[in-house]
């Protein structure tokens, strides 16, 4: 159960605390808890009927009206006296102290066999004041009771000895004047010792008062319509009759526990509730405070030993558990048996048996985190990969032995760096307009770098901790040596590479090996004829330009061909500084005899710019490009634009790719107006035989090799298009700004 030795102060605390527990309840330390579950109780338990016997005759506001102000003549108690006269007893709960010459009269009202009772009060100096001497005769009752702390009526004490002299409480002597009842005394003789304390006043035979409800239980008559005949005499046969004030402000009023909203009830009404306790029994029978906390060690002594059982979560609710138990238990009682089981010290020893319970597992936890504690520290000191842990602000909290390594490496600083890169990201305060920070996902930001100076390759895991509100806590980056790894997949692309390249060019040369010799005798035997004709022609032929063009052709042929060749081979081709308007007018010269009437090309050269290039790949840019435009409006017909001009690509409105360094471009857009190309398709066009031309209209390669050759020049290309609405390509090149002289290939 315990699993320290040094646990053993627990007992003794434990027994230590329940001590002072039972002095707290011998003090009344638990006595305002106690008092506030005693009126919740009433309250729950809500009102009860009350005893049809009892009839409460009440001087209230109608009465006031009719009869005058207060105090009313004493005749008219004289009248009613004689309207009940067939109840068993009546009291009239007024004080009559004062001498009225009216006296005579209520005192010769008495009927034999209907007792009426007076009552007979405690001053502010201990006194006791007694009806007038003139009411000499009236049997008498004390209406005193004692207010608990908090102003609150709980109890009465039926036997008052003041001076010695003994008197019963009013509801008492009404009770012992109905036939057949006798009140018995539950009190003790008042001993000598308590004389001797108070020589006045002692009171026994306590009993706590069982409320019906709030005032509106009992049977209430209006005191003036009684003695107006409203009710018949024989009404009140074998009743009891309680006159009392029930207007506001006529006498004192009480709080009970039934006063939640602060409504007082009359004093009427109140012995009215006494005396239905005694008549039916149903007063309530505490059950001794200390008693009920001695009977409360025991189960606390075996919630002690559960609650040691069991985890925090689980203590905490078998505590709740059995408070809540034991309020039940304590409300069963208390509503069905009339029994009040105050819980106020067997709650607190419960509680204290619960935080002693609490306090060792407090203790168990504690040393089962010390051992995790070295547990987690041993084994995060055994990986092999590098762990720093950062706080928010990106300072260094904790490495294991493995980073221990790198500390004085320039590598600490790159950590810090892309820790200060997640908090951005992980705040959502990237820079506007710069790199943005990455983003953070349940498994992390993963991140490869090099480090220069070690020539060592490294892969960081950034993983993020937030504390309970979700807020980032700190920042935990694992860093592991890949530079074997980097090393061999390095190599192993090469392998690939050369493979691939070994296998491509094993295709390519039986290919063109197998058709260069045919090709190039075609070739040969359409320049010689091309240039016997040139030669058997007049200078100024009309035919001559056009053989020229033929010529130009050829040789254009001829290039492709040693392009084929160079290509197989795995050459590179020799870039030439030119001026690349000149190559587009070219094209474009050559293009205007193949297209249609129904496409009109519109030409817009503006720029004189030089790039480095190779002129007959350009070539092929503008004819592939031109021949998809016409293509794409063979059937409607349209407008192919070609134009060229100069643009300057900055940082912030480059396209998203890293060859596209800003800088000074040449932009060749090539446009159509024909059916379009749909969004879905558009990021396919540049794949190698992928094409949306029909079967026998295209090879798929066209612009697969256009994207290609812009590449290879450092370029790149963007295509706007929508359906009906034409495409538009623009091409860029890098211009060479520094060229002393270039090829004219006009």
């Amino acid at each position: 159960m315990f699993k320290r030795k040094t646990d053993w102060w627990v007992f003794p605390a434990v027994c230590l605390a329940l001590g002072a527990t039972l002095s707290m309840e011998y003090l009344g330390g638990f006595g305002g808890l106690d008092r506030y579950v005693y009126d919740l109780f009433f309250r729950i338990r809500g009102e009860r009927p009350a005893d049809s016997r009892i009839v409460v005759v009440a001087i209230d506001e109608k009465t006031l009206r009719k009869l005058g102000a207060w105090p009313i003549k004493r005749g008219y108690y004289a009248d009613l006296i004689d309207r009940v006269r067939q109840a068993d007893a009546v009291g009239l709960n007024v004080i009559l102290a004062e001498a009225s010459d009216e006296d005579a009269r209520l005192k010769a009202a008495q009927q034999p066999g209907c007792p009426v009772f007076l009552p007979v009060y405690i001053d502010r100096e201990a006194g006791i004041v007694n009806p007038d001497p003139g009411l000499a005769g009236f049997p008498t009752g004390h209406i005193h009771v004692d207010r608990d702390i908090d102003g609150v009526i709980r109890n009465v004490f039926h036997t008052l000895y003041h001076d010695r002299k003994q008197m019963p409480s009013f509801a008492a002597a009404l009770y012992n004047a109905l036939p057949g009842r006798e009140f018995r005394h539950t009190g003790r003789p008042v001993a000598e010792a308590a004389w001797r304390i108070s020589s006045r006043i002692q009171q026994v035979d306590p009993m706590a008062i069982n409320f019906y409800g709030d005032g509106g239980t009992f049977q209430r008559l209006s005191f003036s319509d009684v003695i107006d005949g409203r009710w018949a005499p024989s009404f009140f046969q074998n009743r009891v009759v309680l006159v009392g004030p029930t207007a506001a402000g006529l006498e004192n009023e009480f709080l009970t526990p039934f006063s939640n909203d602060r409504n007082l009830l009359p004093a009427v009404i109140l012995h009215a509730n006494i005396l239905n306790n005694l008549l039916d029994g149903s007063f309530i029978q505490p059950v001794g405070s200390l008693a009920t906390a001695f009977w409360g060690l025991l189960p606390s002594a075996l919630g002690f030993l559960i609650f040691l059982r069991f985890g925090v979560a689980r203590t905490t609710l078998i505590w709740i558990g059995s408070l809540s138990a034991w309020m039940i238990l304590g409300f069963s009682l208390f509503s069905i048996k009339n029994v009040w089981l105050p819980p106020g010290a067997v709650a607190a020893e419960l509680t204290v048996t619960f935080l002693a319970a609490y306090i060792v597992k407090l203790r168990q936890m504690r040393q089962m985190l010390e051992t995790a504690k070295i547990d987690w520290e041993k084994s995060f000191d055994t990986i092999d990969d590098g762990i720093v842990i950062f706080s928010r602000d990106c300072r260094m909290l904790r490495v294991n032995r493995a980073a221990e390594t790198y500390l004085e490496t320039p590598l600490v600083e790159i950590l810090k760096q892309r820790c200060m890169a997640v908090v951005r990201g992980a705040s959502g305060q990237g820079k506007k307009g710069g790199r943005a920070a990455p983003a953070i996902g349940e498994m992390g930001v993963f991140e490869e770098i090099h480090e220069p100076e070690t020539d060592r390759h490294f892969e960081i895991r950034s993983l993020v901790c937030t504390d309970r509100s979700g807020r980032l806590d700190r920042v935990v980056q694992v860093t592991r040596d890949i530079t074997y790894r980097k090393s061999f997949e390095k190599k192993q692309r090469i392998l690939q590479a050369r493979l691939a390249q070994a296998q491509k060019m094993e295709a390519i040369g039986t290919l063109a090996g197998g058709i260069a010799h045919d090709f190039n005798n075609i070739l040969a035997a359409i320049v010689g004829y091309t240039q016997l004709a040139a030669t058997g022609l007049p200078a100024d032929s009309s035919a001559q330009p056009k053989l020229d063009q033929v010529l130009k052709a050829s040789r254009r042929a001829g290039d492709l061909i040693y392009q084929i060749l160079a290509f197989s081979r795995g050459a590179r081709q020799a870039p030439q500084t030119l001026q690349m308007g000149l190559i587009v007018k070219e094209a474009v010269k050559l293009l205007r005899s193949t297209v249609p009437a129904t496409i009109e090309i519109q030409q817009n050269i503006q720029s004189r710019g030089v790039i480095s290039a190779d002129p007959t790949q350009i070539h092929q840019i503008v004819m592939n490009l031109c021949t998809n435009a016409f293509h794409a409006m063979r059937k409607t017909g349209g407008t192919l634009g070609i134009s060229l001009d100069e643009t300057t690509v900055g940082e912030a409105s480059g396209p998203d790719e890293p060859e596209h360094e800003p800088g000074e471009y040449l932009r060749l857009t090539v446009s159509d107006t024909g059916h379009g190309i749909p969004e879905d398709l558009c990021s396919r066009i540049f794949e190698p035989y992928f094409t949306t031309k029909t079967q026998g209209d295209g090879t798929g390669l066209g612009l697969a090799t256009v994207h290609g050759i812009v590449k290879n020049h450092n370029g790149w290309i963007e295509v706007e298009s929508a359906p009906g609405k034409g495409s538009t390509f623009h091409i860029y090149f890098p211009r060479c700004r520094h060229v002393s002289h270039h090829k004219d290939l006009a």
